[in-house]
């Protein structure tokens, strides 16, 4: 747990021209979702799992651990 929270506005889309609103810093819901992923890189769902309470985290945390994981074109479950 950080010693100091970050308050962060969380837009769908934000312009780069403001970076604060009441104090929070101004991010996009991409911004969040790379700073989460990058933050959950090297945690391990194994042994230090993100609660189930928060069902997005853990969901970042399982997609930041297989990133790695070779998978094949073929196989995909989920193809666009």
């Amino acid at each position: 747990m950080p010693r100091k929270l970050d308050q962060v506005a969380l837009l769908q889309f934000a312009t780069d021209a403001t970076h604060e609103v009441g104090g929070a810093r101004l991010i996009t819901g991409k911004q969040f979702i790379r700073e989460v992923f990058d933050g959950l890189k090297g945690t391990s769902p194994a042994s230090g799992a993100v609660p189930s309470t928060l069902p997005l985290l853990r969901t970042l945390q399982l997609a930041a651990d297989a990133e790695h994981t070779v998978s094949s074109p073929e196989r995909r479950l989920v193809r666009y």
